[in-house]
């Protein structure tokens, strides 16, 4: 049988990343619609939030960015052709139409099938979980999720901005973090965007860390997130994207708001998606963050909000064996 991922953009490999390996173990042949001009990273890093192209070495710079290698990748078609080239399409979304698709699990615990939505659990939280049962934490460690510039945080949101300007809301944004840090922070790693906007790169964080010279070390990485979160005791992150990874998790994480200095029109899906996040405990201001971090066994873990229940019950559900399960149904 042969699947093909259609109407998945670069963004939203890490949903199907997953799946590749467990798939072509199980005999089916995989197809990737392409989509987009060919993969041009220096390019990309000037205007990020146009980053659609779907390619062999675009879906191989998101595995290496977000730690999940996939073995098979020399097995999988990539084609330009627009009509169906298998026997069943596999998508993110209900948009494809036709008789022969399955939505696959993305950020939301859910898939939706013929516009009838059934839980088959998430992607990213079972690869966190695995991950996390063969890694040390280390006490003490921190890991800030750099929002990656054009995003609204560092510069606006989809508009071109002075190189000179990114560089000196990069130097304050870190500072800031810094200096709001409690004493029991001792290391600190910053996970560089997978696509960043210029000046924001792995390069231009570690020169300027280095000019900072900050209290506690700090290293700078490009590579491997679901490490890096297993790894560290507390995670900061500054949208809603990475707490996907997280919710449900025994990691300690806080979301941390106010600090986009650039607020812009947000699309109807991100006003929803803002309006859930409102439910979590984790939301935090940077002037909360030493007494959040000091207190979150008693202020977040011990919360008992539904949402949060439902989240803990599902970060165990065996994604990759429900999904393989409803395809041998299809």
């Amino acid at each position: 049988m042969t699947l093909v991922f259609v109407r998945i953009l670069m963004q939203r490999y890490r949903s199907i990343l997953h799946f590749i390996d467990p798939f072509i173990d199980n005999g089916y042949k995989l197809v990737v619609q392409v989509h987009g001009k060919s993969f041009n990273f220096p390019k990309m890093m000037r205007r990020p939030w146009n980053a659609v192209p779907s390619s062999k070495a675009s879906m191989l710079h998101i595995s290496e960015a977000i730690g999940i290698p996939v073995k098979h990748i020399d097995s999988v078609k990539f084609k330009t052709d627009k009509k169906y080239l298998g026997d069943l399409a596999l998508t993110i979304d209900d948009r494809v139409r036709g008789n022969k698709f399955m939505s696959l699990p993305f950020v939301g615990f859910h898939s939706v099938s013929h516009k009838n939505t059934e839980l088959v659990g998430n992607p990213m939280c079972e690869l966190l979980r695995n991950v996390q049962a063969r890694t040390s934490e280390r006490p003490g460690s921190l890991l800030l999720v750099h929002p990656g510039g054009g995003r609204g945080y560092i510069s606006p949101a989809r508009k071109q901005f002075p190189p000179d300007k990114v560089r000196e809301n990069n130097k304050e944004f870190i500072k800031s973090i810094v200096s709001s840090l409690p004493s029991r922070i001792n290391n600190i790693t910053i996970k560089i965007h997978p696509i960043p906007y210029v000046g924001c790169g792995k390069s231009d964080i570690q020169d300027i860390v280095k000019e900072l010279s900050p209290r506690i070390s700090m290293v700078v990485t490009d590579k491997n997130l679901i490490s890096a979160l297993a790894s560290h005791e507390f995670v900061l992150n500054f949208g809603s994207s990475t707490s996907v990874w997280l919710l449900g998790s025994t990691k300690k994480w806080l979301n941390i708001t106010g600090c986009d200095k650039f607020k812009y029109k947000h699309h109807r899906e991100k006003k929803q998606r803002a309006k859930h996040w409102k439910k979590w405990p984790q939301l935090c201001q940077l002037d909360k963050l030493a007494f959040m971090i000091d207190n979150y066994e008693s202020y977040v873990k011990n919360h008992s909000l539904p949402v949060m229940q439902k989240f803990k019950e599902m970060f165990n559900l065996p994604t990759t064996e429900m999904v393989l399960n409803r395809l041998k149904q299809m």
